[in-house]
Order: C-alpha cells, then sequence, then structure tokens
C-alpha cells in the first residue's frame, strides 16, 4: 500500500522501484479516487429516506450529503440517544437540529433502560468487547422498533466507510437493512450445527418484511478521513470534540476508547472519571475490562487503573477491534 504520510522516496526504497513509478502509482490512484467520489450515487426513488446521525464525522457529513441530494419531504434524521455522550455532543446536536433541521430531529431512545449506567446497573455489568450489549439495547432496538412504526418502504443512510477497518471493508455500498433476518430464516445453524440465536425482534420483522422493503445505503463507503472533516468543516458541521483533539465521539467514553482517548478525557473531563469511579463501586464491575491494562502492571484495573495506564508510555494491550459498530448501525 501506499501510505500518503510516507515520502515517495521511502516508498520507492521499501518496493525496490524508482520514484517516478512509485509518483505515477500514486498519481493513478489519487485519479481514480477522485473519478470515484465524481460518480453519482445511485437514489432510491419512492422510499422514506432515513438518516442515521450520531453527531461524529461521517454521519456529519452523511447530513450535509442528504440534504443536498435528497427529498427534503421525505426524508428524516434520527439520532439514538444512549444517555452517555458528552455534553459537548448533545449541545453540538442541538445547535445543528435547530440550524438545519428545522427542529424536525427524531430522538430515540430506549423504553426499557435509561441510559448506559441504567443498563449497567439492571445488568450488573458494564458491556465489554466481547458482550456488546450496550449497542444492540440503546441503539439497534430503539432504531428498529422505530422502522417497525413504518408503513411504506424505507432507505437507511449511514456514514460508514471501507478504510476504518477489515469488517467495514467487506460491507456494501448498497445491501438489505434486514439482510442477517433473511439469513437466518434460510440458515438458523452455525457450522457446528447448533442452532444460532435469533436476531432481536425476530417474529415482527419478519412480518414487517414481508410487507415492505428496508435497504441501507452508504454513500461515503469509499471516501478518507480527509474528505470527511474538509466536509464538515465546510459546512460548520464538525464536532467541537475533535477540535479538542478526540478521535472518536460516539459514547464518552466507549467501553473500546483507546489509550490516547482514555488520556484526553482524563485530562479534560475528570468530572467523567470520577463519575465512571462512582459507578464501578455501585456496579461491582470496571468499566474496562482486565486486558485493558497488561497484567504485569494490574489484573483486575479499574478506571484510575486505566488513566494511569494510559498516562504512561506503554502500548495498547490487546488486539480487540476498537470500532463500535454492526451491519445496523454505525456510531460515528
Amino acid at each position: 500500500m501506499l501510505e500518503a504520510d510516507h515520502s515517495i522516496r521511502s516508498i520507492a526504497k521499501q518496493l525496490s522501484i524508482s520514484p517516478t513509478s512509485v509518483w505515477k502509482m500514486k498519481k493513478t490512484r489519487e485519479q481514480e479516487y477522485q473519478e470515484l467520489l465524481a460518480r453519482p450515487f445511485s437514489i432510491s426513488k419512492n422510499v422514506l429516506h432515513v438518516i442515521q446521525w450520531s453527531g461524529g464525522k461521517d454521519s456529519s457529513a452523511l447530513l450535509v450529503w442528504a440534504l443536498e441530494n435528497l427529498p427534503r419531504d421525505r426524508l428524516k434524521f434520527i439520532f439514538c440517544d444512549t444517555g452517555w455522550e458528552s455534553p459537548i455532543t448533545y449541545q453540538f446536536i442541538q445547535k445543528i437540529n435547530e440550524r438545519l433541521l428545522d427542529n424536525q430531529l427524531i430522538i430515540l431512545k430506549s423504553s426499557k433502560y435509561n441510559g448506559l449506567l441504567d443498563l449497567a446497573k439492571k445488568k450488573q455489568r458494564f458491556p465489554s468487547t466481547k458482550a456488546r450489549f450496550c449497542t444492540e439495547q440503546l441503539k439497534i432496538y430503539p432504531f428498529i422498533e422505530w422502522v417497525l412504526q413504518q408503513s411504506e418502504d424505507i432507505a437507511v443512510y449511514q456514514g460508514i466507510r471501507s478504510a476504518e477497518s477489515i469488517s467495514r471493508s467487506r460491507m456494501k455500498v448498497s445491501d438489505d437493512y434486514f439482510k442477517p433476518y433473511i439469513l437466518y430464516q434460510e440458515n438458523p445453524f452455525q457450522l457446528d450445527g447448533t442452532k444460532k440465536p435469533k436476531p432481536i425482534l425476530y417474529k415482527q420483522v419478519c412480518e414487517w418484511i414481508e410487507e415492505y422493503d428496508c435497504s441501507v445505503e452508504r454513500p461515503f463507503f469509499h471516501w478518507k478521513t480527509a474528505d470527511i472533516i474538509a466536509l464538515c468543516k465546510k459546512n460548520q458541521l464538525l464536532n467541537p470534540l475533535y477540535e479538542i483533539g478526540f478521535s472518536r465521539v460516539g459514547c464518552f467514553p466507549c467501553i473500546m476508547e483507546r489509550k490516547e482517548g482514555i488520556r484526553k478525557l482524563a485530562e479534560q473531563f475528570p468530572e467523567r472519571i470520577d463519575l465512571i469511579a462512582r459507578a464501578e463501586q455501585t456496579f461491582d464491575s470496571t468499566f474496562f475490562g482486565y486486558s485493558k491494562v497488561p497484567d504485569s502492571q494490574c489484573l483486575k484495573p479499574n478506571i484510575r487503573d486505566v488513566v494511569k495506564w494510559a498516562n504512561g508510555d506503554l502500548t495498547e494491550s490487546d488486539g480487540n477491534n476498537h470500532s463500535c459498530m454492526s451491519h445496523f448501525q454505525a456510531c460515528e
């Protein structure tokens, strides 16, 4: 791969080719990328267009694109409130709702849990990288409930990009939103022959898709991060948390937040660390998994231990995917 932050000479040396060849390769790749961006995105007609907006850079760029390319009278913007966003994000969302959306933003919340802390309290534990019930209960479940209340075909738009992770690169620009349900109907068994758990709201969704269609569209699938940020800045739609130095703004923090984000959180918002510390004592559960901090430093790290680790020089201790998303919902 030709990384943008590497010089032409260093790349040429690594590939054992001439600098001129590298320059031509980079120029060709950039031309192909620009042609890809200029290619018109296929827009479904006679459907309700639904934008999933989180307040992050990708979904904010998607909001701009939607206002410019989709029919306003057939357009809905939805924010799934986890009750665990930064106050800055909430202020940002309200400001944009007033400035661009005529206060028509639809805010969805869980009908069962009053945000992340209530979810953790009732579960008597925080979510983890292997048990991400936070996304399912606070984002996916409320959104699917809303979809099932609609009596027409729907196109759901997400800001997911292929460059974000290997798993996302395997997704498609357009797909069936309820594809996991269809796949379950076709084969409800694992490779070992055991039955897979049914997707949430399985019966209700199966009844709904008998009457209506729901696609998922990803207009920015091939875009680069720099172009996403440039589009947000041009339209004054970049969450202020990015300007402070955070690389992620979905949840505050996410249970998969990385070292630099934890360090920045402790520096800029120590009251959030205090809140997590109190919650850990109440639920007798650590916010981050035990593998977050190397065993040699702490076997069962609480939030204070994780902050100490983040302020040190050690590298990340685990190989987990630090993205919080699924086929249904992207947090950024």
